[in-house]
């Protein structure tokens, strides 16, 4: 790759938290229709940056082409069409019938709204990142929370081995 990776400096990183955090209480992210845009993005994003993604992949972990396509990247791609085409269900009401005699006149009814701001650590970027925003995790990330993602790596943390050479 012929860039080089830039690391967030540790003191960013509260004011990256401070504007995540207003831009969750000015009520943009709200909305069903922003959330469904943030995913088409990623999607977008996966598709523009797919040889990227594969070689980083490669020297992370030194998968060849094939196996990060259909093993790393695909799923995520998977991940978000399935969440598209899942977000409105994902997101509606659910009456809780099964309560307490003593609750029966409440309005047991579960909203699914976004709660905050959510940081992510994960180990190997870029193949965990991706992980992470695979099928599981879209669902409650998308439906709830803004995220953040930190990598220990990023905070010099991970050792630094030789790269991998191919088989």
């Amino acid at each position: 790759m012929s860039e080089q990776l830039k690391y967030t400096p540790l003191a960013d990183i509260s004011k990256i938290h401070a504007k995540a955090l207003a831009t969750f209480a000015s009520g943009v992210t709200r909305p069903l229709e922003y959330r469904k845009q943030q995913l088409r993005q990623l999607g977008k994003m996966l598709q523009e940056n797919e040889e990227r993604l594969v070689q980083a992949i490669y020297v992370d972990v030194g998968k060849p082409r094939l196996e990060a396509t259909v093993a790393d990247i695909g799923p995520v791609v998977y991940g978000v069409v399935d969440a598209l085409a899942k977000l409105d269900e994902w997101v509606k009401p659910e009456k809780v019938d099964d309560v307490p005699e003593w609750r029966a006149s409440w309005d047991t009814t579960v909203y699914k709204a976004p709660k905050g701001v959510a940081l992510l650590i994960t180990y190997a970027v870029p193949r965990d990142a991706l992980m992470l925003t695979s099928g599981a995790c879209l669902r409650p990330l998308y439906t709830r929370t803004k995220i953040g993602l930190l990598s220990p790596e990023n905070l010099g943390l991970r050792p630094r081995g030789e790269q991998p050479t191919r088989p």
